[in-house]
Order: C-alpha cells, then sequence, then structure tokens
C-alpha cells in the first residue's frame, strides 16, 4: 500500500510541475497508466529499486529510486532531482526538487489516499482495487487509471 500511495504525486511532477501526480504510486511496480479518456499516458516498470517512467510514447520521462531507508528520490528525464517522499507511519510527505513540501499523502486501511497541496487544499484521491487504482482530482472527476502487472 505504501508503494502505491507514494506515487500518485508524480507522473506529471517527473515530467512537469504539477505537484502530485500519478507515478509516485507505482514506485517498485509494472504499470499501464491511462488517461481519463483511456487513452495509454505512460507506463512504469521496475527492476531492483529503480522505477522508469514513460510517457505513452515511450519516451522515458522519469526515474525512482528507494532507498533502504523508504526513502524515494525521484528525477525528471535529463537526470536532475525533480522531487523526493518521506513516510511515517500512514502519512507521506513530498518535497520538490528545492526541498519545499509540494503535496501531503494519507492512506487509509481501506485502499483510498487523500493528497493534499502545500496548503493542505485536498487536490486529488486515489482508490486501489485489486491490481488497479482509480485517480480523482479534488473535485472528485476521474482523472486516471492505472493497471498493475504482476
Amino acid at each position: 500500500m505504501k508503494t502505491l500511495l507514494l506515487a500518485l504525486c508524480a507522473l506529471t511532477v517527473v515530467a512537469s510541475a504539477e505537484p502530485c501526480q500519478k507515478e509516485r504510486t507505482l514506485v517498485g511496480k509494472n504499470a499501464l497508466v491511462r488517461d481519463g479518456s483511456g487513452r495509454i499516458a505512460g507506463t512504469a516498470s521496475t527492476s531492483g529499486n529503480s522505477t522508469t517512467f514513460r510517457d505513452g510514447s515511450g519516451r522515458i520521462t522519469g526515474t525512482a529510486n528507494v532507498a533502504s531507508s523508504g526513502s524515494q528520490t525521484f528525477r525528471d528525464g535529463s537526470g536532475r532531482i525533480a522531487g523526493t517522499t518521506s513516510t511515517s507511519g500512514s502519512n507521506t510527505t513530498f518535497r520538490d526538487g528545492s526541498g519545499r513540501i509540494s503535496c501531503t499523502a494519507s492512506a487509509s486501511s481501506s485502499g483510498s489516499t487523500t493528497y493534499r497541496d502545500g496548503s493542505g487544499r485536498i487536490i486529488g484521491t486515489s482508490t486501489v482495487s485489486g491490481d488497479s487504482i482509480t485517480y480523482r482530482d479534488g473535485s472528485g472527476r476521474i482523472t486516471g487509471t492505472a493497471s498493475v502487472r504482476k
């Protein structure tokens, strides 16, 4: 569950300036990501402690590496540090490349995670059901899904 929640804040962090997105829930997983319309938006592929993220055209948009402590470092497609995470219990703090808190995530035992921006406003949720993750924005609209491959 923690690995899944650690990726919601990154599919676009690694590719752009969005503070919290899907990639962080996919660290450590192999997955196919679709946008809200069902089009393939990207993939996550994992080998050892490193996950590589690709866009829908197959271009590398970033990577994530998990340290033995469980913290994660995200790099953009050029290898620059884009952000980090640290987890305490069911809460995760996401920091941008400059060390500023960009968002937080709180996981529940039911498989739902709520994401808040640096000001505490809800910006989205994710729900895990079996091998699928559904992402919603702060208004509850589905913004994407991920199918995790084993």
